[in-house]
């Protein structure tokens, strides 16, 4: 979602734009071998609080600017080419327009030596390692929030059926049946 969203302002169509760079952000962060960056998927995109998550989103850019060192995907240049220039034009160029936006998506389409056989990092709620990541911190392979645990017996008594139902609930009742 664009910082601006996130701060309450109405919305204009640049908003759509650079919400759409956000997606682009945390499929990188999420799903490919990035490095270079302290930041990971969870600590952007995970805050609650829409002011905070503003200031997150600000503060992803401006450290990259501020620091000149931008997230980069491993074997992947025009990628990172792409990825640095809409950093610069999402802090610079105001307002956002596809006449500004598009010319580079256009040109990093047109860039030699994009990989090839190239795949996402698939998908686990393990931590990935700091080696992996290139990051200070490990990162949660997931970045969907956390539900709280139901207080009550009858919402206990709920998730356990929903959970018997499911592939790994199944074993779990399988492995207690077989351990009595």
């Amino acid at each position: 979602m664009a910082r601006d969203i996130l701060r309450q302002r109405p919305h204009k169509c640049e908003h759509d734009l650079e919400s759409f760079i956000w997606v682009l952000f945390w499929l990188v962060l999420r799903h490919m071998d990035y490095f270079k960056t302290v930041w990971t998927c969870s600590r952007l995109f995970d805050e609650p609080d829409p002011l905070k998550a503003a200031y997150a989103k600000n503060g992803f850019l401006t450290d990259q600017v501020a620091d000149k060192i931008y997230v980069r995907v491993r074997h992947n240049r025009p990628l990172n080419t792409l990825l640095q220039e809409l950093v610069r034009r999402v802090l610079d160029v105001l307002p956002l327009s596809h006449l500004n936006v598009l010319p580079l998506f256009e040109s990093a389409l047109r860039r030699l030596h994009w990989p090839e056989n190239d795949t996402a990092k698939r998908f686990t709620v393990e931590e990935k390692s700091d080696f992996a990541t290139g990051s200070s911190r490990p990162k949660l392979r997931s970045s969907a929030p956390k539900r709280p645990a139901p207080s009550d017996s009858k919402a206990n008594q709920q998730q356990n059926k929903r959970r018997k139902g499911s592939p790994s609930g199944l074993r779990r009742v399988a492995q207690t049946q077989s351990r009595k």
